[in-house]
């Protein structure tokens, strides 16, 4: 459907009847790259903060890049995000932040599209180990382990999803040896880190409201939730 514009329409108008028209063209030829590539149209044009061109990564010459820092913080995902914030608060520190992937994309700044992320070079595409007790309904008893290589991590292809991990796992981590990572350890840097704002979970003891990373409930919500 082609649409011809009026004169007397007001402009909002002709830009949501335009959207409309590139959705159906892109859906009604299955172009997957199309429609992805009107979406990141869409928010440079209409979100330029979640774009936020002045804050983007830029690549800096080895040259440039300092001899020795004061700490090297290996990962570039949610965590590492804080801590890196946190030690940047002391200006006679330098600190070198490494990941493996490059800056995230776009679209990861739409959830629902962040399946398409899945598999692909942003994803470290590994898998569990093979088992007779779960993953049955996988190739050799394997399921896939979505795990970001890219700014932001895991956070950036998960469709923006916290979660933490299950107190046994750091128990166990702590009984084989590894002093200071059992749960009660670790449970405080997670309070440190969180600015927690659903209003039910505010005052638990297990979550923070006064760091960097922000927790909330989806803003949209289904009509038949």
């Amino acid at each position: 459907m082609n649409i011809v514009p009026d004169r007397n329409t007001p402009v909002p108008q002709l830009i949501v009847q335009w959207v409309y028209t590139g959705i159906g063209l892109t859906l009604s030829t299955g172009a997957t790259v199309g429609f992805i590539a009107l979406f990141e149209l869409l928010i440079l044009l209409l979100r330029p903060d979640i774009v936020d061109k002045v804050n983007r990564v830029r690549i800096v010459p080895t040259e440039e890049l300092p001899c020795q820092y004061d700490f090297v913080i290996i990962g570039g995902g949610s965590a590492e995000a804080v801590l890196d914030n946190r030690l940047t608060e002391n200006t006679n520190w330098t600190i070198l932040l490494l990941e493996a992937g490059g800056d995230e994309p776009i679209i990861s700044a739409v959830p629902a599209l962040s399946y398409g992320l899945l598999n692909t070079g942003l994803d470290w595409q590994f898998k569990s180990e093979p088992s007779s007790t779960y993953c049955k309904g996988m190739v050799n008893n394997q399921c896939p382990m979505y795990t970001g290589k890219v700014l932001g991590g895991t956070s950036s292809i998960n469709t923006l999803l916290y979660v933490r991990g299950n107190r046994r796992d750091y128990d166990n981590w702590r009984d084989a040896g590894n002093p200071g990572w059992g749960y009660d350890d670790v449970l405080p840097y997670f309070e440190k880190a969180e600015n927690m704002t659903i209003p039910g979970l505010r005052e638990s003891p297990y979550h923070g409201t006064s760091g960097p990373l922000t927790v909330e409930n989806p803003s949209y919500k289904h009509p038949i939730k």
